[in-house]
């Protein structure tokens, strides 16, 4: 039901900062399903779906996660920094990228590379004694030989820098980059499809963000669109099914169905706009899981701050942040039928 669709939206390139090719592919979608589709000035993309009753928010980001271009060597590598939240300073560098195949923007869109690091085979003793990897310890590899062989492509620091994986099928699993948060936005698009011409119990309207990956960027200025009455974030959850992490830490899993997450390292989500999706969840006979999440923020916590009730609705992922995030299809269809019941029934 949603693989398809998943695919396609995960493999779309948008970095932070450069949301633009999975935003019109958003107005794309989106314009004959809705009443109304627009954009603000800063990128956001916004949807009057339709309905009466309470204005209702459904959102999720556009962005995925990236590095930076810091510098340019005169031998054609580049070195590389944050291009999302924290600093060198601050965040140690996300070391799911090391020895993975990427594609970085340049001026005629994006070109592939490696991210290297010595092998043991020509490591010193020193090198070998660290316990860490740090950001001098890794670089990028165009295949190229020359700072100008890379200028001309049009890279440059502050070039993005994304997975290059493949959305793929794996076992009882599907597996690929930018789950985060491309689910989100197939769930809302499948919404739209599912509900066109319905009687809806609210007001229904989308927003795709900017800039999630970097503060919450993008969504600071949903309400100077809507005076939204309630909102429900759509974002990937974490799990503790895989060994190294202990069910006690994070008692979630794939195929438990959607999470609702409670409290994050930012803010406490509205009960009261999560009761609704429990009693959806109830009267299907489905179960959700429920769950405080540990070094986590989403857009919801923006919306709070500016007045707005949010639920945090998350679909269940293992390696968040990588380039091979897992989720299990059936717990987004879950999702999406707790959702459309809400919408339908109050």
């Amino acid at each position: 039901m949603f693989f398809d669709l998943i695919k396609e939206y995960t493999e779309i390139p948008g970095p932070v900062g450069h949301e633009d090719l999975v935003a019109a592919r958003m107005v794309a979608d989106w314009t004959p399903l809705c009443e109304r589709v627009w954009q603000n000035k800063v990128g956001n993309v916004f949807a009057k779906v339709g309905g009466s009753g309470p204005k209702l928010l459904i959102t999720a980001h556009l962005d995925q996660i990236n590095f930076l271009v810091k510098s340019i060597t005169d031998d054609g590598f580049c070195w590389l920094t944050h291009g999302t939240g924290g600093s060198e300073a601050s965040v140690p560098p996300n070391t799911a990228y090391i020895g993975q195949p990427v594609l970085v923007r340049g001026k005629d869109g994006y070109h592939p590379g490696q991210v290297g690091v010595a092998s043991g085979h020509v490591r010193s003793a020193a090198q070998r004694a660290k316990d860490t990897i740090g950001w001098d310890d890794f670089f990028l590899d165009l295949g190229l030989s020359s700072r100008a062989e890379v200028e001309a492509r049009g890279i440059r620091p502050g070039s993005q820098v994304i997975f290059a994986a493949e959305t793929k099928r794996l076992g009882h699993h599907i597996v690929g980059k930018a789950m985060d948060d491309r689910v989100g936005l197939a769930l809302m698009t499948q919404l739209a499809r599912d509900l066109k011409g319905k009687q809806l119990e609210y007001e229904l309207y989308f927003a795709a963000t900017i800039e999630e990956e970097v503060g919450m960027g993008g969504s600071w200025n949903l309400v100077n669109e809507v005076d939204f009455d309630l909102a429900i974030a759509l974002e990937i959850g974490l799990v503790g099914d895989i060994p190294t992490v202990k069910s006690s830490y994070m008692p979630t899993a794939l195929g438990g169905g959607p999470i609702i997450t409670h409290k994050d390292a930012r803010i406490h989500y509205s009960e009261k706009v999560a009761d609704r999706l429990v009693a959806a969840a109830e009267r299907l006979e489905q179960p959700v899981q429920h769950a405080v999440f540990h070094g986590f923020a989403t857009d919801g916590d923006s919306l709070i701050r500016m007045g707005v009730p949010t639920a945090v609705f998350t679909f269940p992922a293992r390696y968040t942040h990588s380039p091979y995030e897992m989720i299990h299809e059936q717990d987004v269809v879950a999702m999406f039928e707790v959702m459309r019941e809400m919408l339908l029934n109050g």
